[in-house]
């Protein structure tokens, strides 16, 4: 399956979730619904799988956090005295 038919897919059983949670007929049924279309090539219980490591879906997160606690540290060093900073009367 192709990635535009699997986005066509996922996007007629989410929107339909969506539509049914809204109106309150329906529970969040995606994962079944997908793995339950004959067209989709995962099972539900395939889908399942890849969403339980949610590490999966953190992409650059771990290594931007890590870049800015970097920047954080380096700028401590350089202006520790600045906690100690008041401020003054501005008027």
């Amino acid at each position: 399956m192709g990635r535009e038919e699997a986005h066509a897919l996922i996007k007629k059983y989410a929107v339909q979730n969506a539509l049914g949670m809204r109106e309150g007929t329906e529970q969040h049924r995606l994962v079944e619904d997908l793995g339950a279309d004959p067209m989709f090539p995962l099972s539900t219980g395939e889908i399942r799988e890849l969403l339980a490591d949610q590490s999966r879906f953190l992409g650059n997160a771990k290594r931007q956090i890590r870049q800015v606690e970097q920047r954080v540290k380096n700028f401590i060093v350089h202006y520790e005295d600045a906690e100690k900073y008041e401020p003054g009367e501005i008027l």
